[in-house]
């Protein structure tokens, strides 16, 4: 399954730009301002603590997930 839903399509996120999917129109300003692409790297620092990543980021999620966790779900986003 694709397409937004209460955050942007995942597909190919690895390598894309931050806060680039034009379909997606909820970015938070600081997500917006952030630029760069997502790399593996700043996707494992982004899962690991989304609001020390990014100030202001408006992600639900709170982060601390293990690195072993962490390491699965950038496989799995490699995927897609």
């Amino acid at each position: 399954m694709s397409g937004n839903r209460i955050g942007p399509d995942l597909l190919g996120i690895v390598g894309r730009q931050v806060a680039s999917v034009t379909s997606y129109p909820d970015y938070s300003s600081s997500l917006r301002g952030l630029g760069g692409t997502w790399t593996e790297e700043r996707l494992n620092e982004f899962l690991k603590a989304p609001s020390a990543f990014c100030p202001g980021t408006r992600m639900d999620f709170p982060g601390d997930v293990s690195a072993t966790e962490r390491r699965a779900i950038l496989s799995y986003l490699r995927t897609l």
